[in-house]
């Protein structure tokens, strides 16, 4: 079986160690690096390529950029093309 190596973008440290102590124990998954920023997403990718990027919707930092959306358009703007799952921890429902 090929192992899938996975990065996690997460501002909130504690959900970030959450969720990758989680997929560490998921056969065929290998966490290579927990992110906590886009920038530090970016400078990531310079040098290495993930099989997965798995990131949160919203991320905190000095930029209104600073979301998973705005930065999966900037990658694949850029050409990188690894599949990205985004998530949220936010309950988006609404009332009818």
């Amino acid at each position: 079986m090929d192992v899938i190596n996975v990065v996690i973008v997460d501002d909130h440290k504690a959900i970030c160690s959450g969720l990758s102590s989680y997929l560490r124990n998921t056969e065929g998954v290998n966490v290579i690096a927990e992110l906590h920023s886009g920038k530090e997403l970016f400078s990531y990718l310079t040098k290495n390529s993930p099989n997965v990027i798995v990131m949160d919707i919203k991320l905190l930092g000095d930029e209104k950029s600073e979301n998973g959306l705005l930065i999966t358009k900037s990658l694949r703007n850029q050409g990188i093309l690894i599949p990205i799952i985004i998530y949220s921890g936010y309950d988006y429902l609404y009332e009818k």
